[in-house]
């Protein structure tokens, strides 16, 4: 945002009018952003092509040209916005799409067996995933030749972990029926990109350092967010009523505090980290944060299937609580003869 605001105080400039300085200036900054190493860098590549270069008249037909293509093969994967849609068949010949893939994060991995990068690449790819033990980890790859013996065989002599928490998708399109290429901006090999649990892309363009220092600066803030949810919510080995009234306090809390409330990444980890608590005040916690803020507010979330299996939590969960009178239930004995809980 900051890079986009500098752009437009540079190219709106009043001294900006002598048409071969507007052309030079407009040039500059184009390659500047278009060859950046920075992968944040190309929103505002997209962004100086789109609001000016095309917009422009009377410009050398190869920067435009140029900006163009761009455009074309880096908008639809920018930082931020969700993978595009891809069905592609697997192995066996069964259509696998990227929408079908959960977790808290996606690798696609676009390689060729014929591609000496992909040589390199691939086993590093394999070196992470053997070691990531954070939390399960999709891997979508994308095979992008034309052989269907040799995508077979680069499969079973290059797609292998010891972790079992990685869950594997092999895809290729052998006949060309997609447009992974343009979609994905494909122009070269190896093309990766990692997503979060709600398929919005976190990394574009990756080597396998870069991936690597993402899911590392995942993990770190995971732990700070766990170590503060620690604080807030301590476990002790017995509780007592006024544990329960503690921890529901804390969650009235993070309800007073806007930013904690709107940044619903925390909210996802605190509910799922209090959800899964051995500590039952942490659990009641939990309930009580998913109805205020989660199942209230469904509308708001893009995950409808996180909402949907806390709202269903929260609703057993509040069927019987501790204290309260025990549900009837009206039942039959090995006889047939009723007979009533209560």
């Amino acid at each position: 945002e900051n890079a986009i605001i500098i752009v437009d105080q540079i190219l709106k400039n009043r001294y900006l009018t002598y048409a071969p300085l507007r052309m030079a200036t407009l040039k500059r900054v184009f390659e500047y952003f278009a060859g950046s190493k920075y992968m944040n860098d190309a929103s505002t590549g997209v962004y100086v092509a789109k609001n000016y270069i095309l917009k422009e008249k009377d410009l050398d037909p190869t920067l435009t040209s140029e900006a163009a293509y761009y455009v074309t093969v880096n908008e639809a994967t920018l930082v931020g916005k969700k993978l595009p849609q891809l069905s592609l068949k697997d192995t066996s010949g069964v259509i696998r799409s990227i929408s079908e893939l959960m977790g808290e994060n996606s690798i696609i991995y676009f390689y060729s067996d014929d591609c000496n990068y992909c040589k390199e690449e691939t086993p590093k790819l394999i070196e992470i995933l053997d070691n990531y033990k954070f939390s399960p980890l999709n891997l979508f790859t994308v095979y992008t030749g034309t052989d269907r013996t040799k995508w077979k065989e680069y499969v079973m002599e290059n797609f292998s972990t010891t972790n079992p928490f990685v869950f594997w998708t092999h895809t290729a399109d052998i006949e060309r029926e997609s447009d992974f290429p343009v979609s994905y901006g494909v122009t070269s090999t190896p093309k990766m990109f990692l997503a979060d649990h709600n398929l919005r892309i976190k990394g574009r363009n990756l080597k396998s350092s870069s991936l690597r220092q993402l899911l590392e600066r995942d993990e770190t803030l995971a732990d700070l967010q766990k170590t503060l949810l620690t604080v807030l919510f301590p476990e002790k080995e017995s509780f007592s009523s006024s544990d329960i009234d503690s921890a529901l306090m804390s969650v009235e809390n993070i309800c007073k505090e806007d930013k904690l409330i709107q940044d619903k990444e925390f909210i996802r980890t605190a509910y799922i980290n209090l959800a899964s608590s051995d500590y039952y005040p942490n659990q009641e916690a939990a309930a009580y944060l998913g109805e205020k803020v989660i199942c209230s507010q469904k509308e708001k979330w893009e995950d409808t299937v996180f909402t949907s299996r806390v709202c269903d939590a929260v609703r057993i969960c509040n069927m019987n609580k501790l204290g309260e009178k025990a549900a009837e239930v009206q039942l039959y004995d090995i006889a047939d003869i009723p007979a009533s809980l209560l």
